[in-house]
């Protein structure tokens, strides 16, 4: 089985993510080489999981750090 590309790891992260936020308890799927079980606990990680594939796919969406000023 052939590995999976940048552009198929974000499909299969957007709908895990779907799959969650319309009432899965959870998901696997293969995260940094590992299988992994996302649930509503973890969806935050699942978030910026497909925020880095997103930015393999696409460099110009790639999230900048940004800064906190004081007021």
């Amino acid at each position: 089985m052939a590995a999976l590309t940048a552009a198929e790891k974000l499909t299969e992260a957007r709908e895990a993510l779907h799959s969650l936020l319309t009432g899965k308890r959870s998901v696997m799927m293969q995260y940094e080489g590992t299988r992994v079980q996302f649930t509503q606990a973890n969806v935050d990680e699942l978030r910026q999981y497909i925020a880095q594939l997103e930015g393999e796919v696409d460099p110009t969406k790639r999230r900048r750090p940004f800064r906190v000023f004081g007021y």
